[in-house]
């Protein structure tokens, strides 16, 4: 087994948690803020966690808030013009909150008639799983200034959100043709990229089971089994992430199913596993994490 880091851009604990021998490499999220220009803020941080790989996290499709406002409905800004059906439910918060969409302005304004139990801002994630949703355009603006600032520095591996078209892969090619790319699956339509596109670009294309969106976006929660099965039996090289020993944010202990779940990702075959930003803050959470892995993995060699 080897792990994929999630770390923050400036914490204390970043060089150390990198340097542990799982771990093969670190996911910076692009949604995070940077206070210097893009290319110095990567060059340093490809240089604190030497010799392990650097992987810029792209948002792309992945719909998130830009600001938001409670007047009295809910106003939500997002970061892609959008179509579908309304009214129609989102979540939010990783599944903390769901609330009805009742009208949309201009593409990109979300009037939501639910009050959540949390504020709603800048940067956090929203899911819409009904089919009849449509997001306009792929790389955002930050994507293409991450993606310039990273050929600058001589890094060129990716993470790509929500890929499910031919062309999300193209897109990121025409402005970085040495991109080495790990795809998200995270919905419905690219489960469909994984049986009709993917075979067609294996060789700069790792896939990666990104269970966290993709358990909302599928139309039942047992789905959820399947659908890791079917990736990784279209890449062996695929990555299992998200919702991995989450609850050691709270405990020293994982919970049992916590354990199960790791068990049953390595014996299907899933050989890294990615931790997410639920960990990535939280030094000796994360740090607690990668224990647990490393005596996970030693009993299955």
């Amino acid at each position: 087994m080897d792990v994929i880091l999630t770390l923050p851009a400036y914490a204390d604990h970043v060089a150390e948690a990198a340097a542990v021998d799982i771990v093969s490499g670190v996911r910076f999220n692009t949604v995070l803020p940077v206070r210097e220009k893009f290319v110095d803020f990567l060059r340093a941080y490809a240089e604190k966690i030497a010799p392990k790989q650097l992987w810029i996290d792209l948002k792309c499709r992945q719909l998130r808030i830009v600001s938001s406002a409670y007047v009295p409905y809910s106003y939500l800004d997002i970061s892609h013009k959008i179509s579908v059906r309304t009214p129609v439910e989102a979540t939010f918060c990783g599944g903390t909150f769901t609330a009805t969409i009742r009208s949309i302005e201009n593409g990109d304004r979300l009037i939501i008639d639910d009050i959540s139990p949390v504020p709603l801002g800048s940067g956090m994630s929203l899911s819409i799983s009904d089919p009849s949703l449509k997001i306009e355009g792929y790389l955002t603006e930050r994507d293409e200034a991450f993606v310039g600032a990273a050929r600058k520095a001589g890094i060129h591996h990716y993470v790509l959100s929500y890929v499910e078209q031919e062309s999300d892969i193209r897109d990121l090619l025409k402005l970085d043709p040495k991109a080495q790319i790990l795809a998200k699956i995270e919905s419905r339509k690219g489960l469909d990229f994984v049986e009709r596109v993917y075979p067609k670009l294996k060789d700069r294309v790792r896939l990666m089971a990104a269970r966290g969106d993709l358990y909302h976006e599928l139309e039942r929660p047992h789905e959820i089994l399947r659908a890791t099965r079917q990736i990784i039996r279209a890449d062996a090289s695929a990555v299992g992430a998200s919702r991995l020993l989450s609850s050691m944010k709270k405990s020293r202990v994982p919970e049992c199913p916590e354990l199960g779940d790791l068990g049953w990702l390595l014996e299907i075959g899933y050989g890294t596993l990615m931790l997410g930003d639920e960990l990535a803050f939280d030094r000796k959470a994360l740090m607690g994490a990668l224990a647990v892995l490393r005596a996970v993995a030693a009993d299955f060699r």
